[in-house]
């Protein structure tokens, strides 16, 4: 009521503080704009005494009479309040020919307003003993004679503003508590209908929606009278149908509640299993934007799940990628139908082999709302295809030409054969027939370790570099000649099984003649570290990429080279590296695409060869 009562108050409140802020507003012109358009004029009337001085002081100048000077220059001070001072310079600039001072002319004033040659007036602005100060240099007779001085204070200017601005302000005031000492009896002429609504409205917010007012005259406080009764049947009509229909939606609000709650666990379920599935997952809407997916899919790129949403695949795949994405999502919005197709895709980590399955999802009214699609990497599988089919080719391969030697030297014994052959073709078959049982015994071996056996040994003391001298032996004359042997002398005994060590030591041997080349050297070296012996075979051959050396100790791998023709079934390194770890060692490669590899290994020493 009593915010009510002094609603006609705010209205002059607010009248009498516009009528100041206008007030404000004209004495800020004054002080600003009228203030600035009075200093212009100001320097125009400087300008002008400042010429008329010149001309004055021609005649006095050429007959360097300084008194007349003087007397001319304290007149022009006498009769102008504002002028603080004038003087008169002859043809040299520190030449005082006359002046308006009491005392001593002030040196300073000399250089503080330069006249600039060919200029015909000078205009500057400092500050003195008698406030800001316009200093107006004005030459005479062109400038062939001397110059005038002029200076005229910016205070009684500056003065009149501030006696304008302080009237426009007082009278604004003035007029502002007039204005609410008029305004009082009228608001309350207006709150009192008012006040009347407020307490009906109050009524009415209690729940007394049939409550009525005096309608009144027929003015604008009597029509929203009127209005205000209208307004309190119709609510009162619409109180009653609510009452109903509220009973009528209870009941409604109940069961769709329940089928919220049904809903809500629908999709947390959904939720969890969408984010802890092994399988990338995604969706996007129709301008092919990611709207969501799975943590396995994020990582799949190095990404987190708010990385993804709102990136188009041009964003998240490579060009060339991306546009196989975009042809298929085009085909998906034109058929509607599910697809998947194969895509080999490059990851932070490695480059995949995967197959895409997107179908469209629909919202309520049947139309496409987006797409959703699942990852399946096929990589593995992919590699283990590639390795079983070069396995197959390669053992095939290794098998047929063992036999193939093996079946043709037996139909020669079996047929008429040159004198003393015979031992020669038996001596074949047999070799033949041994590298066929290295091969199966290879098999074997793997067979052993993929059932978690380790590969029996029999240790006992041996002399690696007798050993190897001795598999050296065995070697082709020009195989033997590339090797290089570095040991210490003399050599520590190791704790091994010498078959198994001569075993790997031929594979290493092996693999260093198939991928170097015939003219490099390959060279064997060993040192002892503690209780170990650690053995390196380095070739010059070609090395391998990064990601091979990660695979080299796979089963099956074979590094890819350009040279297609090496033999070889992928066996050899990952049974080497089972023998060594046999003895309680550890096998390592170091290699670098063009510079050659390096196998390094290690042996126990032999315990009572080094304590003694």
């Amino acid at each position: 009521m009593k915010l009510l009562a002094g609603l006609g108050a705010k209205i002059y409140l607010l009248l009498a503080g516009l009528l100041l802020i206008f007030g404000f507003a004209i004495s800020l012109f004054v002080k600003f704009e009228f203030s600035q358009q009075l200093r212009q004029e100001l320097q125009k009337r400087g300008a002008t005494i400042a010429r008329n001085l010149a001309q004055t002081s021609v005649t006095p100048i050429l007959a360097r009479d300084r008194l007349n000077l003087r007397l001319i220059a304290r007149k022009f001070v006498q009769s102008e309040d504002d002028i603080v001072y004038i003087f008169f310079l002859g043809s040299h600039e520190t030449e005082v020919l006359g002046h308006s001072f009491a005392g001593d002319f002030p040196g300073e004033l000399l250089g503080a307003n330069p006249l600039p040659a060919d200029s015909r007036l000078s205009i500057r602005q400092f500050y003195t003993d008698r406030g800001e100060v316009y200093d107006f240099a004005v030459p005479v007779a062109g400038g062939g004679l001397g110059a005038v001085r002029l200076g005229i204070s910016v205070e009684p200017l500056q003065g009149a503003v501030a006696d304008l601005t302080g009237t426009i302000l007082r009278v604004s005031l003035w007029l502002s508590v007039l204005l609410l000492l008029l305004g009082i009896p009228l608001s309350a002429l207006v709150a009192r209908p008012l006040r009347r609504l407020t307490q009906a409205t109050r009524k009415v917010a209690e729940g007394e929606l049939e409550v009525q007012v005096a309608e009144g005259p027929a003015d604008e406080m009597g029509q929203l009278a009127r209005a205000f009764n209208r307004m309190t049947q119709e609510l009162h009509s619409s109180h009653c149908q609510l009452v109903k229909r509220n009973s009528e939606l209870a009941a409604e609000v109940e069961k769709r509640q329940a089928a919220e709650r049904t809903l809500s666990e629908q999709l947390n379920f959904l939720k969890t299993l969408l984010e802890h599935l092994p399988t990338p997952v995604f969706f996007k809407d129709r301008s092919n934007l990611y709207r969501g997916c799975n943590q396995a899919y994020a990582m799949m790129f190095g990404r987190s799940c708010e990385e993804v949403v709102g990136q188009s695949v041009a964003q998240i795949y490579p060009a060339a990628e991306a546009r196989v994405h975009e042809m298929q999502d085009r085909q998906l919005w034109q058929q509607f139908e599910p697809l998947s197709y194969e895509l080999q895709i490059q990851t932070p980590a490695r480059r995949r082999d995967v197959i895409f399955h997107k179908a469209c999802f629909f919202d309520a009214d049947g139309q496409p709302k987006g797409l959703v699609g699942v990852v399946i990497d096929v990589t593995d599988e992919r590699e283990i295809n590639r390795l079983r089919s070069e396995f197959v080719s390669t053992t095939a391969h290794e098998f047929q030409t063992p036999l193939t030697a093996i079946l043709g030297f037996c139909e020669l014994l079996q047929g008429e054969i040159p004198p003393g052959s015979a031992a020669d073709y038996i001596e074949i078959i047999h070799e033949r027939a041994e590298f066929l049982s290295r091969l199966v015994d290879q098999f074997l071996d793997v067979s052993r370790i993929d059932n978690g056996r380790s590969i029996p040994i029999l240790p006992r003391a041996c002399d690696p570099q007798k050993l190897i001298a001795h598999i050296l032996v065995s070697l082709k004359p020009a195989e033997r000649q590339r090797v290089r042997v570095n040991f210490p002398e003399p050599c520590p005994q190791v704790e091994v099984d010498t078959d198994r060590l001569t075993q790997v030591i031929q594979n290493l041997l092996g693999n260093a003649f198939k991928y170097s080349q015939t003219e490099t050297p390959v060279v064997i070296s060993a040192q002892t570290r503690g209780d170990w012996l650690e053995i390196s075979v380095q070739d010059q051959g070609q090395g391998l990429e990064p990601e091979d050396v990660v695979q080299i100790f796979d089963k099956f791998f074979r590094a890819r080279h350009d040279d297609s023709g090496i033999s070889g079934t992928g066996l050899g390194l990952y049974i080497s590296k089972a023998i060594v770890e046999a003895h309680g060692g550890c096998m390592t490669a170091i290699s670098h695409k063009g510079q050659g590899t390096c196998l390094i290994f290690t042996l126990p020493l032999n315990a009572e060869a080094s304590t003694g």
